[in-house]
């Protein structure tokens, strides 16, 4: 028989798992860093997926006087442009 997950476990997830990839995986990651680190993340580097980038901007990890800027993966925006998805 199957266990289940307590409902304060931390393995929990409600969503789809596209966005347990990308989205809570960064999301941990950034809230890590700081913490367990002593560092801050001074820039995302993307694939075109702007739900992530947008996810970390409303997270605002490091409050108001850190904008983290967006750049694009070299290697995304080129098979864009040769497919026509821009």
């Amino acid at each position: 028989m199957a266990q289940t997950h307590r409902p304060d476990c931390s393995e929990n997830y409600v969503g789809s798992s596209e966005a347990m990839d990308a989205i809570h995986g960064v999301e941990l990651l950034w809230k890590r860093s700081l913490e367990n680190c002593g560092m801050r993340f001074t820039i995302v580097l993307s694939d075109g997926d702007s739900k992530t980038c947008q996810h970390l901007l409303e997270l605002d990890v490091y409050g108001d006087s850190m904008k983290i800027p967006k750049e694009e993966c070299l290697n995304h925006v080129t098979k864009r442009i040769g497919t026509g998805k821009f």
